[in-house]
């Protein structure tokens, strides 16, 4: 059985111009030897698999380079480049900080860094997981990054960003890679499978790029995982979902299909088979929500690019779309949403998610009745205060061919008036305001009419009803209040005699309530309620102290102050 080189090393990029999606990355680095500005330490931070350990070697390649291109590229043909192909490169020296993290390991590093190199014009340190090594390595590295040797250079790659101490990180040029975008990883599959004549399904290519969540050395691992599974000369879309076990977007375009025809009974099976297949419910429901957020991004053209599949793919997912509204799609996704977060917390979880599934059902989908988008614009004015209705407009959105794309609109009246809105002012709003307010005041006053005059048995009847009502409310406080109060009854006016002044603020607290209640029992709108405080002469004061309870019973009976001199008894206070 011969030797096989994976896709990930055998395709892996050895010029600036070849790495994927870090174009920041390489044009600054291309500038920087052009120029002859090169820092002597920098840190590679970014998610894994995305090129950082191959930006460094490409680096360390092209600056000893003994004939460095116009473009700030390596030649690959001189004897440097040959030598830094291998790995008995003496220029070039990776080092893994997961499995050498220790101050002994770092200090070995330093004795290396001390003799210059043999040939060339750099010596090259690539440290790998940097945020693997200990503080204490971190500490004795600090001073040889701070002031290294002219020919040495030190790259620094993690994918743990925040756990470089602030030290290090003040003394390293920072380059942050980025997530590969699917459409680049696809492109460069394209390629592998172009360079060993494998035939391919391009939804097979997305769904790997979807799944490597923007990491080209995963996507290439996964590429030669399906390509062994699928074991003939050819890559389907069915052969890597099996292969990878994702669920495939068939199941949730029949769900759908079945909420439009109202047919729960299918979507039960079609998730029973799912189950039975061996898939998870929780990523059944992520899957559903990612489904949904996709029909979503195809109700505008302007958001149609954020979905990430092929044009086959992509033509489904708009068709299904335009027979659903996007009222429906938003409330999907809040319920899947929260049942995905209580998921966990489920005993159930097969119940769970099919509850989610019911209640799906009683949302029902609602089908724009244009394709166009409804909007209305405001004018300004600034003569008249007033707000006056403006006719609804089309906007119809319009792309220029061969230039950045640019929302332009496209104003049709659909009535047949030409009709303008202006934005009001503040004292145009306070005056609409008070005149809405007028209005409502004129409503209510036309509501109660003066009828007749009051009579006290009337009276007396409603209060009681009303002081029923405060106790059944639980408000015993007002509800005491209210039995203790005296009625007396003029015309139209009712006058409320109260005992102290403490309930006399207690009972204004409610009297607005009880006018209301009065004005709406007795159909009499000129109704008056007026208070009066009457304090009984027999009141006696509040006794608080022992001092107040002792004066108050010696008053009543004068023998106790005689007994308390007699024993020498003392009051506590």
């Amino acid at each position: 059985m011969g030797f096989f080189n994976v896709s990930a090393r055998n395709y892996r990029p050895t010029t600036f111009e070849s790495v994927l999606g870090q174009h920041h990355v390489t044009t600054t680095l291309k500038n920087a030897i052009k120029g002859g500005r090169l820092a002597q330490t920098f840190l590679f931070c970014g998610p894994k698999g995305v090129g950082k350990t191959s930006c460094a070697r490409i680096l360390a390649k092209t600056i000893n380079c003994e004939k460095i291109t116009d473009d700030g590229e390596a030649c690959n043909s001189c004897s440097f480049c040959m030598n830094s192909l291998s790995i008995n490169s003496f220029n070039v020296f990776e080092f893994d900080a997961a499995s050498n993290n220790s101050v002994e390991d770092i200090r070995s590093l330093i004795e290396q860094v001390r003799y210059a190199p043999q040939m060339g014009s750099y010596k090259v340190y690539i440290i790998d997981e940097v945020h693997m090594l200990s503080n204490s390595a971190f500490n004795a590295f600090l001073k040889t990054l701070e002031e290294p040797p002219k020919y040495a250079i030190f790259i620094l790659a993690t994918t743990e960003k925040s756990k470089i101490i602030p030290t290090i990180y003040s003394r390293c040029q920072i380059f942050d890679f980025n997530r590969i975008q699917s459409v680049d990883i696809v492109k460069q599959m394209k390629h592998i499978a172009q360079q060993q004549s494998i035939l391919y399904e391009e939804e097979a290519l997305y769904l790997m790029a979807q799944k490597a969540d923007g990491a080209m050395r995963d996507a290439l691992f996964m590429f030669d995982r399906v390509y062994t599974y699928a074991g003939k000369n050819s890559i389907t879309y069915v052969d890597a979902a099996s292969c990878l076990q994702v669920l495939n977007c068939e199941n949730y375009f029949e769900i759908l299909d079945c909420y439009l025809q109202n047919n729960l009974s299918r979507i039960l099976t079609i998730y029973d088979i799912i189950l039975k297949n061996g898939f998870d419910g929780q990523y059944f429901i992520i899957g559903f929500s990612e489904h949904l957020r996709n029909l979503l991004m195809c109700q505008d053209e302007y958001t149609l690019p954020l979905l990430e599949a092929s044009d086959a793919i992509r033509n489904r997912f708009k068709e299904q779309s335009s027979s659903l509204g996007i009222e429906f799609l938003i409330d999907a996704l809040n319920i899947t949403s929260k049942y995905d977060l209580q998921y966990r917390h489920s005993s159930n979880k097969r119940l769970h998610v099919e509850l989610m599934l019911i209640n799906l059902l009683s949302i029902k989908p609602k089908l724009p009745k244009t394709n166009s988008y409804i909007h209305i614009t405001p004018l300004v004015s600034k003569k008249d205060d007033s707000v006056k209705p403006i006719a609804p407009t089309v906007i119809q959105p319009t792309v220029e061919t061969n230039k950045t794309p640019s929302i332009t609109t496209k104003i049709v009246n659909i009535s047949e008036k030409k009709m303008t809105t202006r934005i009001p002012t503040i004292d145009g709003i306070k005056k609409t305001l008070h005149e809405k307010s007028s209005q409502k005041q004129n409503y209510k006053d036309q509501d109660f009419k003066p009828l007749h005059n009051l009579k006290q048995d009337e009276v007396m009847n409603l209060w009681k009803e009303y002081t029923n009502n405060l106790k059944l409310s639980n408000k015993m406080i007002e509800h005491n209040v209210f039995n203790q109060c005296t009625l007396h009854v003029e015309e139209i006016k009712i006058i409320v005699q109260l005992p102290n002044k403490m309930h006399n603020d207690i009972f204004i607290g409610k009297k607005e309530e009880v006018l209301m209640f009065f004005k709406s029992k007795i159909n009499n709108n000129n109704l008056v309620i007026d208070t009066i405080v009457i304090e009984s002469s027999s009141a006696k004061e509040n006794l608080y102290t022992n001092k107040d309870k002792f004066t108050y019973l010696t008053s009543k009976y004068p023998l106790l102050n005689t007994l308390q001199q007699n024993l020498m008894l003392e009051l506590e206070d």
